[in-house]
């Protein structure tokens, strides 16, 4: 994968989202965090611009706590 992750809607209705853990550890953890809120964020607003989500995601982790982050993780390892 080329990027930190991705998300892909199927024709089914299902919805993949993939996390590059390898490329987002080289940055550091926080490029893990990062990665998972951002493409939930595409599940979640599948319309929203790319720039509109990158602010929504930085703002969200900024209102997280360590335990809600520690849930996040905990989602995909």
């Amino acid at each position: 994968m080329r990027y930190f992750g991705d998300t892909d809607f199927k024709n089914d209705g299902s919805i993949v989202m993939r996390i590059n853990k390898k490329k987002s550890k080289k940055k550091g953890s926080g490029e893990v965090l990062d990665s998972i809120v951002h493409e939930e964020m595409h599940v979640r607003h599948p319309r929203m611009y790319e720039r509109t989500i990158k602010k929504k995601t930085t703002a969200s982790i900024g209102r997280m706590g360590r335990k809600q982050k520690s849930k996040y993780y905990s989602r995909f390892t």
